[in-house]
């Protein structure tokens, strides 16, 4: 199908239990429902990576709907949302509604999405998850950016400029993690996400202003996601770590208003810019959780203690470090260092810093009493 318009329905298009369909070069508006709809079915192709390939949808309820078990199925190139010559569409630009192995985008010239000006940008729920969410754009969402609902195991981004994801000036948080209580007796959480490499807050340069309205990664009810992580190859130019600015509340969020959210490593993520906490533990968000003895709290992953700078000194080439850290003894934990040009100025107390540039990290162990000491040199200068 292509080169049509499907205006003015209750569906744009719906394809049932159909196999190996492309979709592309359609303008599907103002459908009362969905503008398209996948029931069943594998092999789908909505929108081609090359020139006019793509579809253009917008002012219908969600712009694609996938249901009821489709299979292998990919969305790219496509204008979903008010760009497109129309409004957004009234709830998601994309919902998947128990889909897995979904490709949203891709690498390759053209392969991503812009997703605008929906009520949220992509919608993950009813156990969807294993999704490769690859060079989209995810802007301007009254709510956010995406939102993953009892959503486990989808790759966001990764460690490519063509992989990166920009997640921007959506009302509320760049990216939500949050269980799924249609069944309340038996929730289902979103877990083992990896959400790397990707821009959120700023443009695709990766500067300017245009942060979330409220955080820019924000888990309430979530175990073992991974946000960031430890490759930073500049000679390769692979990168593992999000640009995380401008959030009108924390950077990243993690609480457990509803449900265990333990476990989440946030690594090598440039953050700054945020109107409280670059990294905020717990439902007091914007308060800062002081250490405690032996790190023996239990909340959002484990209000893991911080460590303390003693000592440092800022040279024109290379900066060091000293300091300590005290939380669970006989344990081994990461402590990663990070430059910018002020002590925070937000955040209760203030002082507590925000990370713009990531510069290193060393492995340290706790002895018997929970205490371990560290040394850090960067060849870099902090400021």
């Amino acid at each position: 199908l292509a080169g049509n318009k499907f205006n003015a329905n209750r569906e744009g298009v719906r394809i049932t239990n159909s196999n190996s369909v492309t979709f592309q070069g359609n303008t599907i508006s103002s459908n009362s429902e969905d503008g398209v709809i996948i029931d069943g079915g594998s092999n789908v192709v909505v929108g081609s990576p090359f020139q006019f390939g793509g579809n253009v949808i917008n002012s219908n309820r969600n712009g694609v709907r996938v249901i009821n078990g489709s299979t292998g199925f990919t969305i790219q190139n496509n204008i979903i949302g008010s760009t497109g010559g129309g409004p957004g569409n009234s709830d998601a630009g994309i919902r998947l509604d128990g889909i897995t192995n979904a490709i949203i985008g891709g690498s390759k010239t053209l392969a991503g999405n812009f997703v605008s000006g929906n009520r949220n940008g992509l919608y993950l729920t009813g156990g969807s998850g294993k999704a490769t969410i690859l060079g989209n754009f995810f802007v301007n969402s009254i709510e956010n950016g995406i939102t993953l609902e009892g959503s486990s195991q989808n790759q966001i981004g990764g460690q490519t400029e063509f992989e990166r994801n920009i997640i921007s000036a959506n009302g509320l948080n760049g990216i939500h993690l949050r269980p799924d209580f249609a069944n309340p007796l038996a929730p289902v959480f979103s877990n083992n996400n990896k959400i790397q490499g990707n821009y959120i807050g700023v443009n695709s340069t990766g500067t300017g202003n245009f942060g979330n309205g409220n955080a820019g990664i924000y888990i309430d009810g979530g175990n073992n996601n991974l946000i960031g992580g430890k490759v930073h190859d500049v000679a390769n130019k692979l990168e593992e770590g999000n640009i995380i600015a401008n959030s009108g509340a924390s950077g990243v969020a993690v609480l457990e208003d509803n449900g265990m959210a333990r476990g989440n490593s946030i690594l090598g993520n440039n953050i700054y810019g945020s109107g409280k906490l670059g990294i905020d533990l717990g439902s007091n968000l914007g308060l800062v959780t002081l250490n405690d003895k032996l790190d023996a709290d239990t909340g959002a992953n484990n209000l893991q203690n911080f460590p303390e700078i003693t000592f440092a000194e800022v040279g024109l080439v290379s900066s060091v470090a000293q300091g300590k850290l005290h939380s669970t003894p006989n344990s081994t934990f990461r402590v990663e260092f990070f430059g910018d040009n002020q002590a925070n100025p937000n955040g209760n107390p203030t002082g507590y810093g925000q990370g713009r540039t990531y510069l290193g990290s060393v492995d340290v162990t706790t002895d018997a009493a929970g205490d371990a000491t560290f040394n850090f040199f960067a060849p870099v200068s902090f400021t």
